[in-house]
């Protein structure tokens, strides 16, 4: 009897896994200070990607419970540039994905916590107009996907039927598909995927404390982070998504990319390291039905000409790794 069960189980999700549309090969889009000088969309277009993610931020000041957006950002990041940014994507045949997100000076996203549940409220408000703003922005334009959080670890598990309610509201506001941005370490403890219409992982999964693994390798490690998220698109009988996925150029870049980032003046560039790292990710996912692509962190739309060190693969190896499996 188990057998069968876990037998019929397989059938079932193999026939929902072939109902879902082509995969996402996305990139995410830096929001720059100013108008485009050029269009970026060429350049994106010209490495296979077929979405984009567009990320307008807010700020949340400490001590406050009221967000700052829009005004007094960079211009990518407010309602005009957001509104540009998602005309020459459709203009240039990419679909489109908005993911604002939360900044703030004092700690990152998923540490906020607030010791009184009046002032997490009075804040929630705040987030749940930031949200909604750009909501309508995507909406008008016909933005096929939105982000409604990212990276918010402590809140989404402390208040999931906020969450629930919030997710319900935006579903009579946006008529694309929506999803959630769960940090690596936190998707298997959100509790409202099924409400959703994509399983969103921000997957720097630490892999190997080495400088230089090969693809091999990197295959091997990633082999019981598959079985995890292969188990929860089987719960929720949801594609996984990942929302951001990306490397530093640097040696080690696929183990705790948090604490290279606050070192990365004194590291060495190390840009095979980033290329093999992508070639490993795409040789172990683009073969799983579970899987539905994601947003590479992330493209900067005025470079031209090698940025060292950074996420950005543009002008280096993994540009043409991405273009390779992009094809596909």
């Amino acid at each position: 009897m188990k057998i069968l069960i876990i037998y019929m189980l397989l059938i079932f999700s193999s026939s929902i896994y072939a109902q879902w549309e082509d995969p996402i090969h996305g990139i995410t889009i830096e929001a720059p200070p100013k108008p485009f000088k050029r269009n970026p969309m060429t350049a994106i277009k010209s490495v296979n990607a077929n979405w984009i993610a567009i990320v307008p931020y807010c700020f949340s000041p400490k001590g406050s419970n009221s967000l700052k957006f829009d005004k007094g950002f960079w211009w990518g990041e407010g309602i005009e540039g957001v509104t540009e940014q998602i005309r020459l994507a459709k203009e240039n045949g990419l679909y489109v994905m908005v993911k604002p997100q939360v900044w703030l000076s004092h700690t990152w996203i998923g540490g906020l916590d607030f010791d009184e549940k009046a002032d997490f409220e009075q804040w929630w408000q705040s987030y749940q107009s930031f949200i909604f703003t750009f909501m309508d922005v995507a909406e008008k334009y016909d933005v096929e996907m939105f982000c409604i959080g990212t990276e918010m670890k402590i809140l989404a598990k402390k208040y999931p039927s906020h969450f629930k309610k919030f997710i319900s509201k935006c579903r009579e506001r946006f008529s694309g598909k929506l999803t959630y941005a769960a940090n690596w370490d936190e998707y298997k403890d959100i509790t409202f995927w099924s409400e959703l219409d994509y399983i969103g992982v921000d997957a720097y999964f630490p892999l190997l404390n080495k400088e230089n693994p090969n693809v091999e390798e990197l295959e091997n490690a990633w082999l019981p982070i598959v079985n995890q998220l292969k188990f929860i698109s089987n719960v929720y009988q949801k594609p996984i998504l990942f929302t951001e996925y990306g490397y530093l150029s640097v040696p080690a870049t696929t183990y705790n990319t948090w604490e290279l980032e606050k070192k990365i003046d004194s590291l060495p560039m190390d840009e095979n390291s980033q290329a093999v790292a992508f070639e490993a990710l795409f040789k172990t996912f683009q073969k799983q039905d579970f899987w539905h692509g994601g947003f590479i962190w992330k493209w900067t739309p005025s470079l031209d000409q090698k940025k060292p060190k950074r996420y950005t693969p543009q002008f280096k190896k993994a540009e043409t790794i991405i273009e390779k499996f992009y094809k596909i």
